[in-house]
């Protein structure tokens, strides 16, 4: 017997992931054992989802456009051209700032290339040392800068701990990347703070304050780097809200440095 051809009218969707992925192909007489071919790759797995659907997955892609043929048998088939477009997956570069305490609610910055579909849909933190579950943060992205912010709420470690977290990123694609090593958390406290001057300031306005550290220690790590973060957080709700970025930090000398406190906080 002669059966009849696989006609391909359709392909969904039209851009799909490096590495492995699926695609569901709608057409005419499409069968379990059809033959699926993305360009010259073969697929990996074919199930029959629906009448004349079938979904095919595939390994080892390579960003570029390709046909999609079916087959239901050696030339007993058809080919639809410029189908597919396979988009590599997203870089996620730095996070800024790389450490965060744990005591408090901190922003980050995640900074990405190459994001697919102008949106970053999901991002999560996950231990490197495989505790716990994963910690999904709800994120804003900004297409045109290419950079992702999130909050990171406190209390995810214990106080005495330091722990190193990977960051995983999906865009608008559904395409999934990951940077090792790309956030540390930490519920240490390592450096003493002698004062603020001026305590005080106005909530119209940005305040300039310069930030004194205890005395260093002789032979050990100075109390502040050259490139410092700062925050402030409400003495009332220290953990229910978000840390406050000083802004303008200059490094003066291990022991000191200058900000500026933003003006429109709230009293407190």
């Amino acid at each position: 017997s002669v059966g009849a051809p696989a006609i391909v009218n359709a392909v969904e969707p039209d851009q799909i992931c490096e590495g492995t992925s699926q695609v569901d192909v709608i057409g005419e007489n499409l069968l379990a054992q059809t033959r699926v071919l993305l360009g010259d790759l073969e697929a990996t797995a074919i199930a029959l989802t629906d009448v004349d659907r079938i979904s095919a997955s595939f390994d080892g892609l390579e960003p570029g456009v390709y046909d999609v043929r079916a087959e239901n048998g050696d030339a007993c088939g058809t080919t639809l051209q410029g189908a597919v477009e396979v988009v590599a997956k997203p870089i996620p570069y730095y996070v800024d700032p790389p450490v965060i305490y744990s005591g408090v609610a901190t922003g980050i910055t995640i900074f990405l290339a190459g994001v697919n579909g102008d949106d970053i849909s999901e991002v999560f933190l996950r231990r490197q040392d495989g505790r716990g579950n994963d910690i999904p943060l709800n994120v804003d992205f900004d297409p045109i800068r290419d950079r992702a912010t999130a909050i990171v709420p406190a209390g995810l470690i214990g106080a005495e701990e330091a722990v190193v977290f990977d960051v995983y990123v999906t865009d608008g694609v559904g395409c999934q990347a990951m940077m090792e090593n790309a956030l540390t958390i930490t519920g240490v406290a390592s450096v003493g703070l002698a004062d603020i001057r001026p305590q005080f300031g106005w909530t119209r306005e940005n305040t300039a304050v310069t930030i004194n550290s205890l005395p260093a220690i002789p032979g050990e790590q100075p109390p502040f780097l050259e490139v410092p973060r700062v925050y402030l957080a409400s003495s009332a709700d220290e953990r229910g809200q978000q840390a406050i970025a000083v802004q303008a930090i200059a490094y003066n000398r291990p022991e000191q440095l200058t900000g500026l406190i933003p003006a429109g906080l709230v009293p407190g």
